[in-house]
């Protein structure tokens, strides 16, 4: 998605995909994390450098081959995290053990993660890798520029504050 401006490209995406279900589901308690519902996770373990990501709004470069396991949903080299912030530790025992979070119990926010050059080294290499590496370096060079070429905003060298004033709004 080529837009001068991240903050409009996020909102652009999120309301494109906003029907579809998240890549990631990740739901932070004050005690501890979970991720896609699973087992309680620590915030000093070996995934917690997610949740940086998360914040930073970029893909997690030290995790894409375990999400690429998980054969997550990417859409338009992005992926589409749910963040479920809650208020309640559920490890605690409720004065009703029936009792549901209420909706003002549990901030929800969905944020785009966004490639970053790292990742894109790392998907060539994925694609180098899943083709027996045979690719040349001159044929990761045009790979790396068709991606670029796909995802970078078009170029606006006109020096006119007017004209930057509309790429950018």
């Amino acid at each position: 998605l080529a837009c001068y401006n991240p903050a409009k490209a996020t909102k652009i995406m999120l309301s494109k995909y906003e029907k579809s279900p998240p890549s990631l589901s990740v739901h932070i308690y004050p005690s501890h994390w979970t991720l896609n519902d699973s087992k309680p996770l620590s915030y000093t373990s070996a995934l917690s450098s997610l949740l940086k990501s998360i914040h930073d709004r970029i893909l997690p470069i030290d995790l894409l081959a375990v999400l690429e396991e998980r054969k997550l949903t990417v859409r338009t080299g992005c992926m589409i995290v749910e963040v479920n912030k809650h208020v309640n530790d559920p490890n605690n025992q409720a004065k009703n053990p029936e009792e549901k979070p209420t909706k003002k119990d549990v901030a929800r926010d969905r944020r785009v993660l966004w490639p970053t050059s790292e990742s894109l080294f790392l998907d060539i290499a994925n694609i180098n890798t899943k083709n027996g590496s045979n690719m040349t370096d001159m044929d990761s060079l045009e790979v790396e520029s068709n991606i670029l070429l796909a995802t970078a905003p078009p170029l606006c060298l006109t020096p006119d504050p007017i004209v930057s004033r509309i790429a950018n709004a």
